[in-house]
């Protein structure tokens, strides 16, 4: 406004104006890592349609990257229908341009969402389901490294700190990955740490020997950090689009014989990444769109059996399954 209070246009001109100015005969390419969002297309009006697109699926073919799996656990916690709507409600949201309308509704949910999932039976159901999983299917693999991704900083706190009371002896084998506030409590400080506490967390994080297996993260670690040997990833924090892919893709990385990373969810991802999934080429979503893990592990499993069932050819193993454990030591014995 000028002192009259009439309002002024001012033209801004930005650098795509001036670079194109100065080149006016330049072919002007685009390289991104991320898919050209559905909703907002003007990067393809600028640029023009693709050249060449390098997606996850040749990523998979060329060995480059590995297949990631996905769990669904969200029954574990037990959680009842309107803490499930709410949860749905929250990707809506994320879905929305951030207008103030909106963003006054998001603070509203994203406080209950706090209490919901914060709320210490749930913490409780999640981390014993955690701990149980880990356990019996995944600490065992390659490292044994694995995230758990939360919601917020406090339930990170709350995750971190149940795990360690059901686990005692833990304390090398966890820890937590977050920035920290001015206004943390006292007893936060020792956990989360300095900047070279984390800096010496990713070390040993990276470090395949290492003891520090399970790292408890916000949001910290979920883009460009990377752990080849990572294979699984606990979520409970809802996610969707760029953000949601850019966490995947943290157990995609090659490993000695990793057949895949594995994604365990606890708050209901599944729509957000079929969602996720319509930005990226049809035949990555024809790979990688089915959420069923008994459809994509039962054919590698029935490739796996016969390769067993090939090298016990010419033995009778039907009584395998139903003999005694004790006739079969002296079986193997003979």
């Amino acid at each position: 406004e000028n002192d009259e209070g009439e309002q002024e246009a001012h033209i801004v001109v930005g650098n795509a104006r001036i670079i194109r100015d100065a080149l006016p005969n330049a072919t002007f390419i685009g390289f991104t890592g991320t898919p050209v969002s559905i909703k907002d297309r003007n990067t393809r009006e600028v640029f023009g349609d693709y050249i060449d697109v390098y997606d996850m699926t040749q990523a998979v073919e060329d060995g480059a990257t590995r297949p990631v799996y996905y769990e669904s656990r969200v029954i574990h916690l037990k959680l009842d229908q309107n803490t499930l709507q709410l949860i749905d409600s929250t990707y809506d949201l994320l879905e929305q341009q951030a207008d103030s309308v909106t963003i006054e509704k998001s603070k509203k949910m994203l406080g209950q969402m706090e209490s919901v999932l914060g709320a210490d039976s749930t913490i409780e159901s999640l981390c014993l389901d955690i701990v149980e999983h880990y356990e019996t299917n995944r600490a065992n693999l390659l490292t044994g490294k694995a995230m758990i991704v939360a919601y917020s900083r406090p339930i990170a706190m709350k995750i971190y700190r149940k795990i360690l009371e059901m686990r005692p002896n833990w304390k090398e084998k966890i820890g937590v990955v977050m920035t920290s506030g001015n206004n943390d409590p006292e007893d936060w400080k020792e956990v989360i740490g300095t900047k070279s506490h984390k800096e010496e967390l990713a070390r040993k994080f990276k470090d395949n020997n290492d003891p520090m297996k399970i790292a408890v993260v916000v949001d910290m670690w979920l883009t460009g950090f990377d752990v080849p040997s990572l294979a699984t990833m606990y979520v409970y924090k809802p996610m969707h689009g760029y953000n949601l892919m850019q966490a995947v893709a943290r157990v995609n990385r090659v490993f000695q014989d990793k057949e895949g990373g594995l994604i365990v969810d606890y708050v209901g991802i599944a729509s957000a990444l079929k969602e996720a999934m319509k930005e990226y080429s049809s035949r990555d979503r024809a790979r990688y769109g089915d959420m069923d893990i008994a459809k994509t592990a039962y054919p590698k499993f029935q490739e796996k059996l016969q390769v067993c069932k090939d090298l016990m050819h010419g033995f009778n193993f039907n009584d395998f399954l139903t003999m005694e454990f004790v006739h079969l030591q002296k079986l193997l014995k003979m």
